[in-house]
């Protein structure tokens, strides 16, 4: 195999940042080979995939020093960004996929057959005419995915490519990956936080920490599970409930006709010290389910009660002041110059005093890992940070009911580890928590019950432990 690309003692510092994120990192990539990079959330995996993909140091400003070179020079490179919305610009799906080919001087039969091959793999088809806006978000991360097959680049580099997606489909892409590989020797580097599943696909894995790469030895930092912190207590009163909620997006929304309802007769009672899990494949309406609990969507019909009251006829900021949300797009909830303002942003709306505020959030931060960063603007930091500061944002006011929309995404082991502790501590603290996930093993640690969202309505399913 002919070397394809490589970095040479690469060193980069982002602005913000008072230390560098790589330091001396060194690497060869051959044709063909698959390489994946493993490290904590923030250790700079995606700055070093935006090294490769030429993104920095001419896109991206900052402090660059060290040398990437290409076997060839016209090297076409592809890249999965970790947050899908970072490069989705087109209006439809179909749209979106055409672009890159089209641009290649693609058309005819040979357009159609890629696009629809890049579709089948990433498990779209049936998306083709629908709105990107109107997608979710994992449904826009499979969108990114195929936009980039459909271009068959010589190097492919997929920056946490199914942190938002279920595990069938995460399967499925992998599978899909592995066979372009193989029919037109590309180049692959995949950041993921599942190392079992990376072992599967990749030829070598890398760690990234301090700056710098090395070798994971076989046998080395499989994932360990996480404990159980399963209330034994019963439940307490019902502190939100859903009843007979019916919800449909307008038409017109979709470019191509939609299930009549995205909710339909959803009956849900979130309990204090109690969490929930609401489980589903990408796009079967847990978002939209989540978003009725804080009157950001309102129901067509049936109603939504929190500590008693429709929340129709509530004040929208009585509603904020009992529930968190954390989005799951932290870009969407985001907004303030630092990270303690953002935390401090809500406790101080509330009334809260200087001491309280400080206090709240300087513990959130210390239990999620993110103390370092109370000085950072939040859209500066990593998708992994952006994470826990969104669920910190969310939490900072103590609400007595917390909504998680997928928390763990794009987080390591040890990371998700201190948003199960956080959990664990709203239940004992008498919160009620709504978890919406693709992560089995998170939700079978911390909560108590677990539903599944099919075709608009809620089923009831065993809690297996799967840690």
């Amino acid at each position: 195999m002919a070397q394809w690309i490589a970095a040479d003692d690469v060193w980069f510092t982002p602005i913000g940042a008072d230390e560098p994120v790589l330091r001396g990192v060194s690497l060869a990539i051959e044709r063909g080979e698959c390489v994946a990079i493993v490290g904590t959330s923030g250790c700079g995996k995606s700055t070093l995939c935006q090294v490769l993909a030429g993104l920095i140091p001419r896109r991206i400003p900052g402090e660059f020093r060290g040398k990437v070179s290409h076997a060839c020079g016209d090297l076409r490179v592809g890249m999965v960004f970790q947050d899908a919305d970072n490069q989705l610009f087109a209006g439809t799906v179909a749209e979106e996929l055409s672009f890159g080919p089209e641009g290649l001087g693609l058309e005819g039969e040979e357009l159609d057959a890629r696009i629809a091959w890049a579709m089948e793999a990433a498990g779209i088809g049936q998306l083709a005419r629908w709105q990107i806006a109107e997608l979710s978000l994992g449904q826009k991360q499979r969108v990114a995915l195929a936009s980039m097959l459909a271009m068959h680049p010589d190097l492919l580099i997929l920056d946490e490519p199914v942190s938002n997606v279920d595990e069938p489909s995460a399967e499925a892409i992998f599978a899909a990956v592995g066979e372009l590989r193989r029919k037109h020797q590309i180049s692959v580097v995949v950041v993921d936080h599942d190392i079992a599943r990376v072992r599967r696909v990749a030829d070598r894995v890398l760690r990234l920490e301090n700056g710098r790469l090395r070798q994971l030895d076989e046998g080395e930092d499989l994932e360990q599970p996480l404990p159980a912190m399963l209330n034994a207590a019963p439940p307490g009163d019902v502190l939100a409930a859903g009843e007979a909620i019916e919800f449909a997006y307008e038409n017109g929304r979709r470019a191509a006709p939609a299930p009549s309802h995205v909710l339909d007769g959803i009956a849900l009672s979130l309990r204090a010290g109690e969490a929930v899990a609401i489980l589903g494949p990408n796009g079967s309406g847990k978002t939209t389910l989540g978003k009725h609990f804080v009157g950001l969507l309102r129901p067509r019909a049936g109603r939504v009660t929190v500590l008693g009251e429709d929340i129709v006829r509530t004040p929208t900021e009585a509603v904020a002041e009992h529930v968190g949300y954390a989005f799951q797009s932290p870009d969407d909830q985001l907004f303030a110059r630092s990270v303690r303002d953002e935390l401090a942003y809500a406790p101080r709306n509330f009334g809260w005093p200087a001491e309280r505020i400080d206090a709240s959030v300087t513990r959130l931060l210390d239990l999620l890992g993110c103390a370092h960063l109370i000085d950072r603007e939040p859209l500066t930091l990593s998708f992994g940070e952006k994470r826990r500061v969104s669920v910190a944002a969310a939490l900072a006011a103590a609400p007595r009911i917390a909504i998680l929309d997928e928390p763990t995404a794009a987080l390591d082991h040890g990371h998700a580890l201190a948003v199960a502790h956080l959990v664990a501590d709203l239940k004992a603290h008498g919160a009620a928590v709504l978890v919406l996930t693709h992560d089995l093993r998170f939700a079978s640690a911390v909560c108590e019950r677990h539903c599944a969202l099919e075709g608009g309505r809620l089923h009831s399913v065993e809690r297996k432990c799967r840690c």
